[in-house]
């Protein structure tokens, strides 16, 4: 089985391409003039220049449309893989979404797999709780061994062989995909530029495809260089903007009553952090 590889690059100065093998196609949309073309070492790459940042949904759609593989991998540019990642996220059945145990430059375990948001968990992410509770915080732990979703997150974020789609979402860094199940929901929904756009995803996916498994590749994990922080405030106030932007088209779809109070914080949130912009993303 046959698989292409797409990476979208911003403020990305180089790219490790050692974990892909030559034979496998290579596309990297450069949605900036960070990243040198003639400094990325591999012979089946193809390089798109929108001229433009498109955010990466839509990248990562711009360049679907030149895949003429079986099966997709979307992988950040930030990532440490190894050869092994390759030949497994490239072959799997059509209906196996394929992710890889990852972790952070600490060696801490960041999730590939994590439990439907609800109403709450939607809003403590888009709030950034997370960095006020720290990963070895007493409350934290609290959170992880209290509470249904402190519980499922645990038995998803890295730490399963393989289970149904339906009820989590995959994280974006870094998953394979049939191709034609991903161009049959269209690829990544373009009104996300960034942020909850994997969530997106993974939900229309397991509608339209009920059947469809994630599984979880054994072995050493994957490194993901998560965690940088925009270079200035200007840059940080537009990153918060985009966030709470996408945040509100998140929340307007979900459906029920109890996401009433989420989208109506989520849609002041994109007015406050808009109006106060100096510039888009």
């Amino acid at each position: 089985m046959t698989a292409t590889v797409i990476i979208v690059a911003y403020r990305t100065p180089e790219l490790d391409l050692g974990w892909v093998p030559d034979r496998a196609a290579v596309i990297v949309v450069h949605n900036d003039g960070s990243l040198a073309p003639e400094s990325v070492d591999h012979p089946a790459v193809t390089h798109l220049h929108p001229g433009e940042n498109l955010g990466y949904g839509r990248a990562v759609n711009l360049a679907l449309g030149q895949v003429r593989t079986e099966r997709t991998i979307v992988a950040n540019p930030d990532l440490k893989l190894e050869r092994r990642h390759f030949e497994a996220l490239a072959s799997a059945p059509s209906g196996v979404v394929v992710t890889v145990p990852l972790v952070d430059l600490e060696g801490e375990p960041t999730p590939v797999l994590v439990p439907n948001y609800s109403p709450v968990t939607f809003l403590l992410t888009t709030l950034r709780a997370g960095r006020l509770i720290g990963r070895g915080s007493p409350v934290r732990a609290w959170l992880l061994a209290r509470t249904r979703w402190g519980r499922n997150l645990e038995r998803a974020g890295n730490d399963f062989d393989e289970r149904r789609l339906a009820g989590a979402w995959v994280g974006g860094a870094l998953f394979s995909v049939d191709t034609d199940r991903l161009r049959a929901v269209e690829g990544f929904d373009p009104d996300f530029f960034l942020y909850f756009e994997d969530a997106d995803l993974s939900q229309r996916l397991a509608d339209r495809f009920p059947e469809l498994r994630v599984r979880n590749v054994s072995g050493p994990p994957g490194v993901h260089a998560v965690g940088g922080s925009s270079p200035d405030r200007a840059a940080r106030r537009r990153t918060r903007r985009i966030q709470w932007d996408s945040a509100s088209v998140f929340a307007a779809r979900q459906p029920g009553w109890s996401w009433l109070p989420a989208r109506a914080l989520a849609t002041a949130g994109s007015r406050l952090f808009g109006a106060s912009s100096d510039g888009g993303g």
